[in-house]
């Protein structure tokens, strides 16, 4: 689909990132959600087999467009 960049008012972006290096010790297997109280959960991720020992972080950005006229 094309976006309408007239009238698009704000961009957001959800990232999943890993940090931190493998960590046998540590066990996470959590769902985590990407989304917010506007958007609602976009995705959903759930780490398994070595994934469950790495430590992950969301990052949320939030863009004002400008200037996108075509």
């Amino acid at each position: 689909s094309q976006i309408d960049a007239q009238n698009t008012q704000e961009i957001r972006i959800f990232i999943l990132q890993q940090s931190g290096k493998f960590n046998q010790e540590y066990t996470n297997s959590k769902t985590i959600g990407l989304g917010d109280s506007d958007t609602g959960v976009l995705s959903t991720f759930t780490p398994t087999g070595n994934q469950v020992h790495y430590q992950w972080k969301t990052i949320n950005l939030s863009i004002v467009p400008r200037n996108l006229v075509q």
